[in-house]
């Protein structure tokens, strides 16, 4: 017999952005359901993220190790290194279970191992099918990521169809590391488009990686492999494989943020950022937000969430996609000369850039100038890169027609006074070139 039960807000995912949102949206007093299809923290995965993030979301407990320096490193020897980077491997089932926990306290219901099937809404309300039963409610978080049927049924993919495909081991190491202090996010040792990423658990277990900047399928995937493997015996990581973990980054914006009383949270909207690996905290931050917008909706306000997020992320976003298109697209060459060139900005603007929580408009210029510092306009143009970066704000107000212009104007005459301040002998030079 079908079970009916009413909520005021029901989440769908138990990842760390719908296990957030769940405990935030509790808190403010509402009824809330979880429904999550697997084992809260059951997947095996691994996430690099910033020390000081988690402790101050009190999850410092899940740390499963502190690196101190982030290594960049190409082919041709160009290196940059990261020092005192405040970044930490995570214990994600550790995490997940401290944030599953969380929410129990706060009085969340939790149903584990329940399928999603169905989400619909009528008549001021929002219904959830599972394999299991249906769900009233007032409001649906979508927080599962990928996946969700929701957001692919709008059709809400930009069509570049592009992917990054990624393989990786975690391996118990037959002799111990000499330096665990060290993590390699970004190294290219072998000729090609494939890059690699080491992360040390401790002096006995690392993780090895490989990805590129195309899908992992039945054709890529026996070439990725072969160089994962051919890394592993490079960097000279012998030992037992104690997990293999694959799978593919859709390096696509989502365009809808809510779909009528259907809310989108996670991985879902918060499009990974290629050219910065820790999403973590920008994705509990996100639900945070949505959390206070749904509380201003149930008082009888506007539930503005789209407005705010939208505001929060251009023109940031589209900084980093352009990054992608240039990671993608570089040789050995050129690669090395990113690499090489990080050290001619500061080490703030590097740590911002590789959180990306800071998606403004002045971060937006001062990484282009960036762009601009390490390479010529043909070297750029050589990239072929799709998109016109230069229309972007107007094509945000356009894909976007709720975000306020005075928000725009405020982002605009704030980078107008740091460019006024830090950019502006760049500026010259760009408009020399141009």
């Amino acid at each position: 017999m079908v079970k009916k039960a009413q909520y005021d807000v029901i989440v769908a995912g138990g990842g760390p952005a719908g296990l957030t949102a769940a405990v935030e949206i509790s808190k403010t007093g509402l009824k809330t359901l979880l429904i999550e299809k697997n084992n809260i923290g059951g997947a095996p995965r691994s996430w690099i993220t910033w020390y000081s993030g988690l402790k101050k979301a009190g999850c410092a407990s899940a740390v499963k190790h502190k690196i101190d320096t982030l290594v960049f490193s190409g082919y041709l020897g160009g290196a940059y290194e990261l020092k005192k980077s405040d970044s930490a491997v995570v214990d994600t089932k550790k995490l997940l279970l401290l944030l599953k926990e969380r929410a129990l306290k706060a009085g969340v219901e939790i149903k584990e191992n329940e399928n999603i099937l169905k989400c619909s809404q009528s008549g001021g309300f929002a219904a959830v099918k599972t394999a299991k039963g249906s769900y009233k409610t007032r409001y649906v978080v979508d927080a599962m990521g990928w996946s969700s049927k929701n957001q692919h049924s709008l059709g809400a993919n930009e069509p570049r169809g592009d992917y990054m495909g990624c393989r990786a081991a975690e391996i118990k190491l037959e002799k111990p590391l000499k330096d665990i202090s060290k993590a390699h996010i970004f190294h290219a040792p072998f000729p090609g488009k494939d890059y690699f990423w080491l992360l040390p658990y401790n002096k006995h277990e690392v993780l090895a990686g490989c990805f590129s900047f195309e899908k992992l399928d039945a054709k890529s995937g026996p070439r990725m492999n072969k160089s994962l493997n051919r890394y592993i015996k490079y960097i000279g990581a012998h030992g037992r494989r104690l997990k293999e973990i694959q799978g593919n980054i859709p390096l696509m914006e989502k365009k809808y943020f809510r779909r009528g009383r259907i809310f989108f949270c996670g991985d879902v909207v918060s499009s990974p950022l290629p050219s910065s690996g820790f999403g973590l905290l920008r994705a509990i931050e996100e639900a945070r937000l949505l959390a206070r917008c749904l509380k201003r909706g149930f008082k009888g306000k506007s539930a503005d969430y789209e407005e705010k997020i939208i505001a929060l992320r251009y023109p940031g976003y589209e900084l980093h996609y352009l990054v992608a298109d240039i990671l993608k697209n570089m040789d050995e060459v050129i690669f090395n000369k990113a690499v090489s060139g990080m050290k001619d900005n500061s080490v703030k603007f590097i740590k911002s850039f590789l959180k990306g929580d800071d998606l403004s408009l002045i971060f937006a210029a001062q990484a282009l100038i960036a762009i601009f510092k390490t390479f010529t306009l043909k070297e750029i143009a050589a990239m072929a890169i799709k998109r016109d970066y230069k229309e972007f704000l107007l094509r945000a107000a356009r894909d976007y027609p709720k975000i306020k212009p005075g928000q725009i104007k405020k982002a605009l005459k704030k980078m107008a006074g740091e460019l006024k301040k830090t950019g502006i002998k760049e500026l010259k030079k760009i408009r020399g070139r141009l």
